[in-house]
Parts: structure tokens; C-alpha cells; sequence
């Protein structure tokens, strides 16, 4: 009998909060093995892209902005997102 996701979860928010903490302390105990490959995985890419923007830098590839200007874009762009 396969169980949804769904329906685990409604029957998780049943339980109390002592059984709900314990059943994810027991599910993130389970991933911890499957989620170090990953962790090691993500480091190993922001490694190559930390390399990779340093090397654009020291190339002059890139266009510094300073701290108020990047702000000032960022908060334009979301304003131009919002719903009138």
C-alpha cells in the first residue's frame, strides 16, 4: 500500500508536538548520509564558482557596483515586479 505525501503529512500534523518533533528528528537522521554527498556536491560547485568569478575580476571582465547603486537597481526591479 504506497501512502501520498499528502496524506503522510495530514497525519503527521495529527500527532502531538513531542511525536511530530521525534518523527523529524528519525526522517532528517535518515537523510543525513544522502544529504553529506549533496552538501559536498553544492561546496564543490560554489568552489568552482567562487574560481570562476575571482578569474573574471582579475581579468577585468566584470563591472563593480557599489553597495547603494546595487540597492537602488535591486529595489527598482522589484517595484517594477509588484502588482499595481
Amino acid at each position: 500500500m504506497s501512502v501520498s505525501v499528502k496524506e503522510l503529512e495530514d497525519q503527521a500534523l495529527q500527532l502531538g508536538a513531542r511525536e511530530r518533533a521525534e518523527l523529524v528528528s528519525v526522517l532528517i537522521a535518515s537523510l543525513e548520509g544522502e544529504m553529506q554527498g549533496a552538501a559536498e556536491e553544492i561546496a564543490a560547485a560554489w568552489d568552482a564558482e567562487i574560481e570562476r568569478r575571482v578569474g573574471e575580476m582579475e581579468a577585468g571582465r566584470m563591472k563593480f557596483v557599489d553597495d547603494d547603486e546595487a540597492l537602488r537597481a535591486l529595489r527598482a526591479r522589484a517595484a517594477q515586479r509588484r502588482p499595481a
